[in-house]
């Protein structure tokens, strides 16, 4: 189990990227993320977190610090 919503979140995206270091400095496709693999990522912050959150945010966060923080924010209740 993760110590906050936002590390789930990162886990995620390290596990769907298949990294093991991660900046989350960088965007999705700074790290060779797909649309399939953005895909992937949504998918499991709202199964895994409960987060409500769209291929869309993910496309236009900024960087994976702001998706991240943005989908724990909407974490529900973890």
């Amino acid at each position: 189990m993760q110590d906050s919503p936002y590390e789930c979140v990162l886990d995620i995206v390290r596990r769907v990227l298949r990294v093991d270091t991660l900046d989350v400095r960088k965007d999705f496709f700074d790290l060779a993320a797909t649309s399939l693999s953005i895909m992937q990522i949504v998918s499991l912050v709202k199964q895994e977190c409960g987060a409500p959150v769209s291929i869309m945010e993910a496309f236009d966060a900024c960087d994976i610090d702001s998706f991240a923080r943005m989908a724990a924010e909407r974490c529900g209740g973890r």
